[in-house]
């Protein structure tokens, strides 16, 4: 946005309907005090000089909070402006997540150690090893998860549908529905519908590999 279109903007902000209604009737009310002085000398002889003027006043007063008021109101237009494509955004992002789940292949049918740039579906409780996973969206139904001894760099999960759990070792130990990873790394993964769990040590670690978006 050019200068001149910011000022322009400040401008039909600041006196666009409502808020052009008082500073249009305090402007009247100023121009017809004016004229009256100027063209009405005995009249202004009559009334106090200084209650003629109070009109101009509060034009001039209206006319600055005007001014002041429209950086909020842009800040405000703006804000709803992003927040409605934001809202979009994610409806679009949802349906194209929907659109790979639905072509997701499940893990347990891939038998290849290394996996690059796959849908992959978390449907059967079962151990995973040795795997290296580059550039894979990891769906759930939804699904536990728990990584053993696992390397995890630059990953990603969605903030909606997936989170961390601090979970007792115990607890996991006795878990009949949990898929444990042992020893496998996840390179640039996006997990959806998953629920990490570990204690709370390695949900620290984890929370510094795998970022919420």
């Amino acid at each position: 946005m050019l200068w001149w279109q910011f000022y322009s903007r400040w401008l039909s902000t600041a006196f666009s309907f409502p808020w052009a209604i008082l500073p249009a009737i305090s402007f009247v009310a100023a121009v017809v005090c004016i004229i009256i002085i100027v063209r009405k000398p005995q009249l202004e002889s009559k009334v106090n000089r200084y209650l003629l003027q109070i009109p101009i006043y509060i034009f001039g007063l209206i006319f600055i909070i005007s001014l002041l008021i429209a950086p909020y109101n842009m800040y405000k237009q703006d804000l709803s402006t992003y927040n409605t494509q934001q809202d979009r955004l994610d409806i679009l992002s949802r349906k194209v997540i929907v659109l790979q789940r639905a072509g997701a292949i499940p893990i347990t049918s891939i038998t290849s150690t290394v996996i690059n740039s796959q849908n992959i579906l978390l449907a059967d409780y079962a151990g995973i090893n040795n795997r290296i996973l580059n550039n894979c969206s990891i769906f759930g139904s939804p699904t536990i998860i728990y990584f053993n001894n696992c390397t995890i760099t630059k990953c990603t999960m969605d903030k909606q549908t997936a989170s961390f759990v601090v979970y007792s070792e115990d607890a996991l130990k006795n878990s009949n529905s949990t898929i444990i990873f042992d020893d496998c790394v996840f390179d640039t993964c996006d997990f959806h519908d998953i629920t990490i769990i570990g204690n709370q040590t390695q949900i620290d670690s984890y929370k510094t590999q795998i970022i919420r978006k």
